[in-house]
């Protein structure tokens, strides 16, 4: 599954319950890698986290803090356009983050110890 095909299913999870549901079908259908549904179910809030979970639960042994992540994702030998995404997204989270406590920092890039 390459990131277009990512953001697709992410925007699909963070809409209506039944774009949710839908979304939640065609993976399970599609089977996209255990990196991606991760990164999916890390990108949604704690009520959805948990119907993902029931769905995948595979997932909710990986879904944690990025350090925890990060090592689990490395040991299932991610593509390089996994490591991508996952490094963007990661990034993403940060620096919202940081950006709360420091509003001056325009952007930050992250780059992983693969």
């Amino acid at each position: 599954m390459i990131s277009k095909d990512y953001y697709k299913f992410k925007e699909l999870l963070h809409a209506g319950e039944e774009d949710r549901s839908l979304a939640m079908e065609l993976l399970n259908n599609t089977q996209p890698s255990l990196v991606i549904r991760a990164l999916l179910g890390k990108s949604l809030d704690r009520n959805f986290r948990l119907q993902f979970f029931k769905k995948f639960p595979e997932v909710k042994l990986i879904v944690g803090p990025w350090n925890d992540m990060f090592d689990d994702i490395k040991n299932l030998n991610p593509t390089i356009d996994e490591k991508k995404l996952f490094e963007k997204e990661m990034q993403k989270s940060v620096f919202n983050v940081i950006n709360e406590h420091y509003p001056i920092i325009k952007n930050m890039n992250v780059k992983l110890k693969w």
